[in-house]
């Protein structure tokens, strides 16, 4: 799929499909621990975070849940193109940016942004496009990247440590073009990310523990985007107009179809609801699980064919 280039823009007004909102800015903070969330400036307990990405304008928008309904909040400036969000319990926001440009050396990055904060606390530039990113333990994470050199591959997985700016390892995926969504098992530390091959294919990796080691997991589906895990650590993997439902060792476990192209992937924090990202609809649509029945939408006047939405993220993430 061709990306549009990168045009700079002021931001107007929102106008959501569930109710009117307002703008409001943030304040620079440190990265908050679960036992510190509080104090850090989160939501307050009784209101959940949807925080969607717009890498076409450079925006990331944060919407508050209120009685079901999602209000934007505010906004946070990425101009290095937002794509793959993830939250973790702390309220940080991790965010991979593409990297605007064309061919040549990559210039994406990995942003971490404290709870209430506009600009990143912690920022990785690795010479790599990056893809998604999603968080393991004590500051530790993953990312897919896209590739080293523009927006082509081969695609490949990087592990970074707590306070390192240079990965631990970094895995080309074996036939893979471009590595683009991926996630993390928390319980047995297993990592996937989906990639696409030549033909467009869409594939899974799994790097058991979260060593270094790609194993495919013999999935093939439509042109790959985001994954997500459910409760009972089933992955759910966009490509094309179909979400598959795969197991860890790669059984089908079914598919349901999006009108349009669904693109990136969040669960609330129950599991309930997944809300995905509409390349074609230019919405995030609400569809409740394990149902598969759309239950709402999330709009904006600034999301258009030309300035979709991207990556999506739920706070506090699944449990």
């Amino acid at each position: 799929m061709n990306r549009p280039i990168w045009i700079a823009a002021k931001i107007g007004a929102c106008v959501l499909a569930v109710m009117g909102c307002g703008c409001a800015g943030g304040n620079k903070a440190v990265p908050a621990t679960p036992d510190s969330l509080a104090a850090a400036g989160a939501a307050p307990k009784a209101k959940s975070l949807l925080f969607v990405g717009n890498s076409n304008i450079g925006i990331i928008d944060v919407f508050v849940s209120v009685d079901g309904k999602y209000q934007l909040q505010r906004q946070i400036e990425d101009p290095n193109g937002p794509e793959g969000l993830h939250t973790d319990a702390g309220g940080n926001l991790y965010v991979a940016d593409q990297g605007i440009g064309t061919e040549g050396p990559g210039v994406g990055d990995i942003a971490v942004y404290a709870p209430g904060a506009a600009s990143p606390s912690r920022l990785i530039v690795p010479g790599y496009n990056i893809a998604d990113v999603v968080p393991a333990t004590k500051g530790s994470l993953f990312a897919a990247n896209f590739g080293p050199d523009g927006y082509f591959g081969p695609g490949s997985v990087s592990a970074y440590g707590r306070t390192q700016d240079v990965p631990l390892w970094t895995t080309v995926i074996p036939n893979g073009f471009q590595s683009l969504g991926i996630v993390r098992d928390a319980s047995s530390q297993d990592v996937f990310a989906t990639y696409s091959s030549n033909d467009d294919k869409g594939h899974i990796a799994r790097f058991v523990h979260g060593k270094s080691r790609a194993v495919d997991l013999g999935v093939t589906y439509g042109s790959p985007w985001g994954i997500a895990e459910d409760k009972k650590g089933n992955l759910l993997a966009a490509g094309g107009g179909v979400i598959n439902i795969f197991s860890q060792t790669g059984k089908a476990r079914g598919s349901f179809e999006v009108p349009g192209i669904p693109y990136r992937l969040a669960f609330n924090t129950d599991g309930s609801l997944l809300f995905v990202s509409n390349f074609d609809n230019f919405d995030v649509e609400i569809f409740s699980y394990p149902k598969l029945k759309m239950v709402g939408t999330v709009t904006s006047n600034q999301w258009s064919k030309y300035a979709w939405p991207d990556g999506v993220a739920f706070w506090p993430p699944l449990k």
